[in-house]
């Protein structure tokens, strides 16, 4: 069982809503995810860097000014990490400092961050250490509301649920439903041919903190894919995000796809500035294989601190082709498409990252793939466009 680890922090003045996510390797080998969200304005104010064995968080006000800093120091013993905390220079920082903390491989930290007076409202982080090897996946995140951690013993509520993919399953309509309402301290969904999963409010061995209720909609990682279910009604009985345990059996195993060799059939450039007035970086792409259409692609993206020129692991951005109506809509040969990727971030000196961009996968509209595939978005992709090609969609 993943160990949990709950800091209640700061409260904050106001910020919109957005998400980012991290990806960094320290220097004692240990990789760390680390995911941001909050429900105030001021995504550009959110800065995550790392340094060695140390990840640097900051935050500026909408001014520019410094807001909040602290630096989240990870030392490896075997296969543990000692967490620690500690102010950043130049940088507000809690009145309490954080406990330290000992977490095992591939355990996972939440944080309440910020929280603005009066409305509730928070600034939350998440993020995973774990070994090279060891299953890391990004946690998914809430649509609308802060999340927290389901009460113990709460009571659960799944009437007539529908499975579905996230992300790639849109496209091959492959939902799942079963018959009946289940209630209580845990409930279970068996879809044949992709698994049996249960959720609880209390944890228990096996079981990872790894789904998130909120209304009627239940999101959760198994494997390498993200999968949603919905209910007659709400889940959990208190309104809210709520993050839940959740124990996976039965993976089907997808059959591997044929893999086409030769030079990348997706070129990246830079997207005309005159079509992104915006800041940040903008890219297009464009198929260049003369034979095959491409039905989608995840580009892994790598940040450069141009103080240390030091690559850290940002993470990947993928696309699908398709209409509207969620057929499938693939980019043919010679066609073009754009791409919008920003970088917000900045090191400690101030100065914008440098986004590295490389294509980890593409997958064609026959199934055949090209790439890689080694960040995690590209697994989610590949795996569930593999599942429901091979006959499990209706």
């Amino acid at each position: 069982m993943k160990s949990l680890f709950v800091f209640a922090l700061l409260v904050a003045p106001a910020l919109g809503q957005y998400q980012q996510n991290f990806g960094f390797k320290l220097d004692n080998g240990a990789e760390v995810a680390y995911q941001v969200w909050g429900e105030l304005p001021g995504a550009n104010s959110n800065q995550v860097t790392q340094a060695g064995n140390v990840v640097h968080r900051n935050l500026l006000a909408a001014d520019g000014k410094p807001w909040l800093g602290f630096e989240v120091h990870i030392e490896r013993e075997g296969s543990d990490f000692q967490i620690s905390f500690q102010p950043a220079g130049g940088f507000p920082y809690f009145p309490k400092s954080p406990a330290g903390r000992r977490v095992h491989d591939g355990d996972r930290v939440l944080m309440d961050v910020l929280e603005q007076p009066g409305t509730g409202k928070k600034v939350f982080d998440t993020f995973q250490v774990h070994l090279p090897g060891t299953p890391s996946e990004l946690l998914p995140l809430p649509r609308q509301s802060a999340p927290g951690v389901i009460p113990a013993s709460a009571i659960l509520h799944l009437g007539h649920p529908v499975l579905s993919p996230m992300g790639m399953g849109s496209l091959f309509k492959n939902s799942t439903s079963a018959a009946g309402v289940f209630s209580g301290t845990s409930v279970q969904f068996d879809a044949p041919t992709v698994g049996h999963f249960t959720f609880s409010s209390e944890p228990a061995p096996g079981y990872r903190l790894e789904a998130l209720a909120e209304g009627n909609e239940i999101r959760f990682l198994a494997g390498n894919s993200t999968y949603s279910v919905t209910s007659d009604a709400p889940i959990v009985n208190i309104p809210g995000a709520w993050l839940l345990w959740v124990h996976t059996d039965s993976l089907a195993a997808p059959p591997s796809p044929t893999v086409t060799e030769g030079p990348c059939p997706l070129e990246v450039t830079d997207a005309p500035a005159s079509a992104n007035p915006s800041p940040g970086f903008h890219l297009q792409v464009r198929n260049i294989s003369a034979t095959h259409s491409i039905l989608a692609y995840t580009l892994a993206i790598r940040y450069i601190d141009p103080d240390t020129n030091k690559a850290g692991m940002g993470g990947s951005h993928g696309a699908i082709f398709m209409n509207q109506d969620g057929t499938p809509r693939p980019l043919a040969p010679g066609q073009k498409s754009t791409a919008d990727n920003r970088s917000t971030n900045k090191s400690a000196s101030g100065k914008p990252l440098v986004p590295k961009v490389t294509v980890d996968l593409v997958v064609f509209e026959d199934g055949s793939i090209w790439g890689p595939a080694q960040t995690e978005g590209a697994k989610r992709q590949l795996v569930t466009i593999q599942t429901f090609k091979s006959g499990k969609q209706e």
